[in-house]
């Protein structure tokens, strides 16, 4: 499989069903269907499984937890099935490194509270992904094993699954990863430096003058189609040998702007797109 840039921007959560082997209490498997990091389905043991079912048939090529406390050790094992009862197998990755990268270990967050969904929105937590070749599939089982994980359970929010689109050739210059900390930062009447804690999160960022003009189209109709309102799975260094730079540059986001299109000559165009995480 090639490893340029990848985007799932059909996520197939709209259209689909969870059941998990165990949840906490109402930290149920519905919740990883919502789109948001702060709604979290949690595990009782480190052994998890769920099964997903799809309303039709479709074309996968991606499961990923988005935001999860998986560790650098976790691994996924995705058998996808034809039908919907499970009984024509059609893909099984066998168990895989899951995580590109252990999570940051955030300052002032001691012990298994760094790898709690409470530190997510402070850029704690990890993103697990299974890359797979395409197949149509009905029902997807999902079994994961992260018996090491310091916090004694799996929990994970915003679950993707679709079919993932890559360019016959790479994004342009200039591509790259930011990282925002909205914390504000002010001086005492004494003089003192205080520090109002908040927020973080990251935007990667891409252009499309080095992709083939059906590429560029094609990567454009995706943006444009989800426009301002629905995420996108963004990965620009997908199965990278540098880990952590693979889980430095993807991303589960949405568009900060709809860019302007620019010609630099003819049949040549290009468009700055930045995808900021959720």
């Amino acid at each position: 499989m090639k490893r340029n840039i990848r985007f799932v921007a059909d996520n197939a959560t709209d259209r689909m069903t969870v059941i998990a082997s165990s949840a906490a209490g109402a930290l149920t498997p519905d919740r990883l269907l919502t789109g948001k990091k702060s709604d979290v389905w949690r595990a009782l043991d480190l052994a998890p499984s769920l099964v997903i079912g799809l309303a039709q048939p479709e074309s996968v090529s991606l499961f990923a937890l988005a935001h999860c406390n998986l560790t650098a050790a976790a691994q996924i094992r995705v058998r996808a099935y034809a039908d919907p009862t499970g009984q024509v197998m059609v893909h099984d990755t066998g168990f895989v490194d899951a995580c590109p990268a252990p999570s940051v270990r955030l300052k002032g967050w001691p012990g298994a509270a760094a790898l709690s969904a409470n530190s997510w929105a402070f850029g704690g937590g990890a993103c697990a992904r299974v890359w797979f070749p395409e197949v149509v599939a009905a029902r997807l089982v999902i079994d994961i094993a992260d018996p090491s994980n310091g916090a004694g359970f799996v929990e994970a929010s915003c679950l993707v699954v679709g079919a993932y689109f890559s360019a016959e050739y790479n994004f342009g210059y200039g591509a790259g990863v930011t990282l925002q900390d909205r914390s504000q930062q002010y001086l005492t009447a004494s003089g003192d430096q205080g520090v109002d804690a908040d927020v973080r999160n990251s935007n990667v960022k891409f252009d499309l003058s080095r992709m083939t003009p059906g590429d560029r189209t094609a990567v454009l109709n995706l943006f444009l189609s989800n426009g301002l309102t629905y995420p996108i799975f963004l990965s620009l260094l997908p199965e990278s040998d540098d880990l952590v730079a693979e889980r430095a540059h993807q991303v589960y986001g949405r568009l900060t702007s709809i860019s302007q299109i620019t010609i630099a000559s003819y049949n040549t165009y290009s468009a700055p797109i930045e995808v900021q995480s959720v």
